[in-house]
């Protein structure tokens, strides 16, 4: 029990957790309030074909850069795929 308590700044933590270690409630929270900056400039700059900001990455979060494909499913395929039963009428 005393393993799932240690504090953030304890040596074991630290070696359990190296990257999350660094970061607190108050690196979570500059980062966040990085993102939304970046973001409101973004909108604000007036460039539809300029990229979208990409958030600043945190440690022991993995970035969600899978995609799945670039096109729509149709909704037969999709209730094909999910084994739901397709009324033809």
């Amino acid at each position: 029990m005393v393993v799932n308590q240690s504090p953030r700044s304890s040596a074991l933590f630290r070696a359990l957790h190296p990257e999350e270690a660094e970061w607190g409630l108050a690196e979570h929270l500059a980062a966040a309030i990085f993102d939304v900056l970046q973001s409101a400039n973004w909108q604000r700059q007036g460039d539809n074909r300029a990229p979208r900001p990409k958030p600043l990455e945190r440690p022991g979060v993995k970035p969600q850069s899978k995609r799945y494909g670039t096109t729509a499913v149709p909704m037969n395929e999709m209730a094909r795929r999910l084994g739901w039963e397709v009324s033809d009428g």
